[in-house]
């Protein structure tokens, strides 16, 4: 069981993520313009099952999906690594 939250709003993940131990489900990265790094930071709670990002869209439908994919990976591994800092 977990929760969806939307990365479009990570003040409200941070709210969220005070009262809740669960793993996040956060669409809205890419194609919805979400904040990635706002996102990660406010569900990050040193589980690596704290969260789930979805990026369906900017992925899928780009020309080069592999190449979206490793980027994003890329990005999100920039965040987490300050975070373990």
């Amino acid at each position: 069981m977990g929760l969806v939250v939307g990365a479009t709003a990570p003040e409200a993940i941070a709210d969220v993520r005070k009262a809740s131990k669960l793993p996040f489900l956060i669409p809205g990265i890419g194609a919805q313009g979400g904040d990635l790094s706002g996102a990660v930071k406010a569900a990050w709670n040193g589980d690596r099952a704290s969260a789930l990002l979805s990026a369906s869209r900017s992925i899928m439908f780009d020309r080069n999906p592999g190449r979206a994919a490793e980027k994003l990976r890329t990005q999100i591994n920039s965040v987490l690594s300050t975070l373990a800092q």
